[in-house]
């Protein structure tokens, strides 16, 4: 990902001074090479209809001619410089595409990473060669950000990952102080660019759990009493990682759907074909495990009488 923020920092196009003058505003692009070159004004739209239809953005496309011209709505409104810069940061050549988005942070991102991997799967399809399926590349992500503003009211702050995760060591003066700028102990596996597996350390100290959830998060720490009770008693540093191993074995046997390698895949019903679940269960299967059922009465009007129990 490219970050075009000082390249258009002094820019007068209304739209991306807007978004830079927001919360965490950020412009952001990639290059796809020879995407203008080979992509049709088919897959163009695709890529403009995912950035509104999955994440409610706008999307700005710039196509480098052979020439090394612009063809794009943006052209006119950009000066000779903004061009410059724009075409350097982006290392952009002729015949290349430049995918353009601009607002904060945490929207833009996600929305360029899925349409890196679309473009890739577009490139493929016209006969370009960008994957060795028969490779196997591993990647840990971290260093996530402890807490996020939330969706509904920025100015306060939500757990990123959840509210037991345990700070980076080097960032806990920032608890007090700039809490939004703390990282957390949370990590992802990623095989192909498939998330596989996921987890972090937590919270080992009551104080810190306390202070995370009565002064960060705004939270009812009586709620969680028993945990801060447990933790207080002692508990020692402790955290692990949850691997998704249906996703692994796609991965691994190059499936084109989960569902290919599910031990026991459900139809769109929720309904377990293979062991008939869910499904009713007799008294006495169900007495072993201490579970009785009791269904509601279903009154019904009429004459003196009452209703009488379902079974």
């Amino acid at each position: 990902l490219i970050d075009l923020s000082e390249v258009f920092s002094s820019t007068k196009i209304e739209f991306l001074r807007s978004a830079l003058s927001q919360s965490e505003g950020s412009i952001q692009a990639i290059c796809v090479p020879s995407g203008a070159k080979h992509f049709t004004g088919k897959d163009l739209d695709e890529l403009k209809q995912t950035a509104k239809a999955q994440f409610g953005q706008e999307l700005s496309l710039v196509l480098v001619r052979d020439d090394g011209t612009l063809k794009s709505p943006l052209k006119k409104l950009l000066s000779v410089p903004e061009t410059e810069n724009l075409l350097s940061r982006a290392e952009a050549k002729p015949g290349d595409l430049l995918l353009i988005a601009a607002g904060p942070l945490r929207a833009v991102l996600p929305l360029l990473g899925n349409l890196r991997l679309q473009c890739a799967q577009l490139l493929e399809s016209h006969g370009l060669s960008l994957r060795d399926p028969s490779a196997f590349h591993f990647l840990w992500v971290v260093d996530f950000p402890l807490f996020l503003p939330k969706e509904d009211n920025p100015e306060e702050l939500d757990s990123a990952h959840h509210p037991f995760t345990a700070p980076r060591t080097e960032d806990m003066d920032l608890l007090l102080s700039e809490p939004h700028k703390v990282r957390g102990q949370h990590y992802d596996l990623v095989l192909n660019g498939c998330e596989i597996g996921g987890g972090s350390i937590r919270i080992h100290k009551a104080s810190l759990q306390l202070h995370v959830l009565k002064n960060i998060l705004k939270e009812d720490p009586s709620l969680l009493s028993h945990l801060l009770e447990a933790l207080d008693s002692g508990a020692p540093p402790h955290g692990g990682i949850a691997l998704g191993l249906d996703r692994l074995v796609s991965v691994v046997v190059g499936a084109s759907s989960i569902r290919d390698v599910i031990a026991f895949p459900k139809s769109f019903r929720g309904h377990d074909l293979m062991s008939h679940a869910p499904d009713t269960v007799s008294e006495e299967e169900l007495k072993p495990y201490h579970i009785s059922i009791k269904w509601p009465t279903e009154q019904r009007g009429g004459g003196g009488g009452g209703g009488s129990a379902g079974k």
